[in-house]
């Protein structure tokens, strides 16, 4: 019965899984994600799904959203390999080093990026990130900052420049150059004072940063890595958002991923439901006090994507480009893998080979993908995750996600339910 209408881009999922009064194979969740439809139904034939919702296979949806490097609108840049922190759940830790961008780097891929040959799209974007902390080298980020921007003036287009930090370096001067460029700020924060001092540290001190750009008329945004430290703590982080610094309007909650934090498939299973029964009571929290929050499985609930990510342009110290900003460091062991040109001589040089690997179609779905309610939005999922989990640990994010689909399906549902009706879904069945 699922694969006939998974056939049709037409997913099913029992509600008994969901609801204590839903008997096991009396109601299902149908979702027709390329026809933007869901509904509960208790006869899922496929004689019984109106004909409007079904879709056939999409080959052109299939086709990679960029065939070449030229292709991309968004720019990564990662200023340095190094970092002044030590988080406990930290992906690019074993990549440190010394190594520093130089301007001759950043010049050379600013001209191929804001160039208005290149690409029709007006407004590019740029991300400023690490490999390490980038405001170690704030001159580096100044530097490319003042020269994107003179470059798209002179290119005709707009830019949005967002810039991802620790948050322990934010003085004054670069609290008000993030103000006067418009630049987004993103702060990585876990929010609760034991937490960040047990899992990232300088609570303090970062603290105090944040209410800093507030008090400027900056306002960032502030992602959590969730463990199974702050995994039931997730209720209380929003509050002490609210509580303590009243202006944030936007949070990223994400599970960690660390094959070191979880000795077993089943201890990840089991901190992922707890992820899931938390992070909506979270969001329910932040609703009441119109503040955002997001983590990447609810992301691309919200979206259709024919891939997971369609790979990035990422600019790392050495000059090398990168298919991830997560793997930037030629002491991480994929780092061979995910690398596709680079930066020399003042030009800027790409291996199609190993760029058209990364992005084929053949790379990414694995064979549990067809029959799955995230098809659509979580698509293969992320190639790091792949490569950080065996098969067994890689099946518990599987059924994560599609259980976070699942549960944002039903929670929509419930809404409209209590409008029309005044009673939920439970009630009603």
């Amino acid at each position: 019965m699922m694969n006939s209408l998974s056939q049709h881009n037409i997913y099913i999922v029992d509600l008994s899984r969901y609801y204590a009064k839903a008997p096991r194979g009396k109601y299902y969740l149908v979702y027709a994600p390329l026809k933007g439809a869901f509904f509960i139904a208790d006869n899922i034939s496929p004689d019984a799904i109106p004909q409007h919702l079904l879709s056939p296979d999409n080959d052109a949806l299939m086709r990679p959203h960029v065939s070449h490097p030229s292709q991309f609108s968004k720019l990564s840049i990662l200023p340095n390999l190094t970092c002044n922190f030590k988080c406990a759940y930290c992906y690019s830790a074993k990549g440190r080093s010394r190594s520093v961008i130089s301007e001759e780097h950043i010049t050379t891929m600013l001209d191929y990026f804001v160039d208005g040959a290149r690409i029709a799209d007006r407004e590019l974007g740029i991300f400023i990130s690490g490999g390490g902390e980038p405001t170690l080298t704030w001159d580096k980020v100044v530097f490319a900052v003042n020269y994107a921007e003179q470059r798209a003036q002179s290119q005709g287009k707009t830019l949005n420049i967002m810039l991802m930090s620790n948050g322990s370096l934010i003085d004054d001067t670069i609290a008000n150059f993030i103000k006067q460029h418009g630049i987004n700020i993103g702060i990585s924060f876990d929010i609760l004072p034991e937490v960040q001092n047990s899992q990232r540290g300088k609570y303090d001190l970062v603290a105090a940063n944040i209410k800093r750009l507030l008090s400027i008329g900056v306002i960032p945004s502030v992602s959590a890595v969730i463990t199974p430290d702050n995994v039931c703590l997730m209720t209380q982080m929003v509050q002490e958002i609210v509580n303590n610094f009243s202006g944030i309007k936007h949070l990223n909650f994400d599970p960690a991923v660390s094959d070191e934090l979880f000795a077993s498939e089943a201890e990840l299973r089991a901190f992922y439901h707890s992820f899931a029964d938390n992070f909506f009571n979270a969001r329910a929290l932040s609703g009441q006090h119109n503040i955002t929050l997001d983590c990447n499985a609810i992301r691309h609930a919200q979206k259709i994507f024919p891939r997971y990510c369609e790979g990035k342009l990422c600019l790392v110290p050495n000059g090398d480009i990168s298919m991830c900003h997560t793997v930037s460091s030629p002491k991480e062991i994929h780092y061979n893998d995910f690398t596709y040109g680079d930066v020399r001589d003042g030009m800027v040089k790409f291996d199609m080979a190993v760029f058209s690997r990364l992005v084929n179609s053949d790379n990414y779905l694995m064979d549990r993908c067809h029959d799955c309610i995230a098809r659509w939005h979580c698509a293969g999922g992320c190639m790091m995750c792949r490569l950080n989990y065996n098969a067994d640990k890689m099946s518990a994010v599987c059924d994560f996600t599609a259980d976070m689909t699942t549960r944002l399906l039903l929670h929509r549902l419930d809404e409209a339910m209590r409008r029309k009706y005044n009673k939920s879904i439970e009630e009603m069945l």
